[in-house]
């Protein structure tokens, strides 16, 4: 591909990442200027199953069904009902446990957070994301036809912190879901390019070469299953 061409795939890649991360900063900053009134989210998973020993009524290996009510199938869905109650005001949750299906009561609360709580967030999900989103995409616009310059920008992307993607939740069950896939392929593109940039950098260019390939393959494949 031409410098043009790269320039071109680099300034599309940047307009995306971008703007996900515009939309992700925007939520850590909300969240952090009000915490007290954002609900704790239910411990489950994105397959509406309890992942925590206990809380409240439910427990680990309930699968949430209905919430106040209403049918849920999406995490989403059901944290749009929890926020309905007051914080500190139990909900009430159908689960099915072994085949039997019952009402439990959950509790609400707001999520905990001290000053330092909410610096410590600010600088993981919004100062060191926009470092590594800078730093990767200004290496490769200097040199974009330097295949280590890519090498890094993968190493870059794949250190974006998404621990807070319980954010997304109010973005609406597809894109929430997007986003945890987008978050699972940078996590594996970028594990792929600390390897190849160590052989690189150091004997393994010179000594099996051909290594890098099976082992990119198996780490992609290991993405793809989790």
């Amino acid at each position: 591909m031409s410098r043009s061409g790269r320039l071109t795939l680099l300034a599309l890649m940047f307009a995306v990442v971008a703007v996900v991360e515009l939309r992700l900063t925007w939520s850590t900053i909300v969240f952090v200027a009000r915490p007290e009134t954002v609900h704790y989210r239910l411990p489950i998973s994105d397959s509406l199953v309890v992942n925590t020993a206990s809380f409240g009524g439910l427990l680990r290996g309930d699968h949430v069904v209905a919430v106040d009510g209403v049918a849920v199938q999406s995490r989403w869905q059901v944290h749009q009902q929890v926020i309905r109650r007051p914080v500190g005001e139990p909900v009430p949750v159908t689960v099915e446990r072994g085949g039997v299906r019952f009402v439990v009561e959950a509790p609400t609360k707001s999520w905990p957070m001290g000053m330092a709580e909410r610096a410590f967030t600010l600088v993981q999900n919004v100062v060191t994301p926009w470092v590594a989103i800078l730093l990767g995409f200004f290496v490769v616009w200097r040199r974009p036809l330097d295949r280590m310059a890519w090498v890094v920008l993968l190493i870059m992307l794949g250190q974006m912190n998404y621990s807070y993607l319980f954010f997304t939740d109010a973005w609406g069950a597809g894109m929430a879901g997007l986003l945890r896939l987008t978050y699972q392929i940078w996590q594996r593109l970028g594990d792929v390019a600390w390897l190849w940039f160590g052989f690189d950098f150091c004997a393994g260019r010179r000594l099996w070469p051909w290594l890098r390939w099976p082992l990119s393959i198996t780490i992609l494949a290991q993405g793809v299953q989790t």
